[in-house]
């Protein structure tokens, strides 16, 4: 059974672990460098609105809600998980999450920027009525070269027809 689950202390050994993964650090290239977070302490202060996502409450992977506005209703999202094509894991994570910025925050839109080449990404999330919004050019410098950055974003009225 996949669940959302608040980011804990003991959080901080499969945190540390994601971030260092090569395959996975394309997911978080913003994130603070892993010696500015280096105990559990600066972990919690640094990632304050994070959940793990978890599978049969073993950790799989992670949620971080960034740049919330309770006053437009809107926050952005990035979701990394470390096992390989699970589109179900990213769907249910992504409903969970959903039900937790719209219902109970009271939010209005979901947010999250895409690499362009994350094709399969897109397309997962345009299943789940994820609109593109627009293009952020030569916004992210990863692997030696400039890439876009595809903004895309989930409104209420989307979600509870999809849900």
């Amino acid at each position: 059974m996949i669940a959302l689950r608040p980011l804990a202390p003991q959080d901080f050994q499969f945190v540390k672990d994601l971030y260092e993964d090569p395959g996975m650090c394309e997911y978080f290239r913003n994130a603070p460098p892993l010696m500015v977070w280096n105990s559990p302490e600066t972990m919690m202060q640094l990632f304050t609105v994070s959940y793990v996502v978890t599978e049969d409450e073993l950790p799989i992977g992670m949620i971080n809600l960034v740049n919330p506005d309770a006053i437009n209703k809107h926050v952005e999202f990035g979701l990394m998980l470390n096992c390989a094509n699970r589109q179900d894991v990213a769907i249910e994570a992504t409903k969970q999450l959903g039900a937790y910025v719209f219902e109970y925050l009271g939010y209005n839109k979901l947010s999250c920027k895409v690499l362009e080449h994350r094709t399969n990404l897109m397309q997962l999330l345009a299943r789940f009525k994820f609109s593109i919004e627009g293009r952020l050019r030569q916004h992210t410098y990863y692997n030696g070269e400039f890439h876009d950055e595809i903004v895309l974003s989930l409104l209420a009225q989307d979600y509870r027809s999809v849900v």
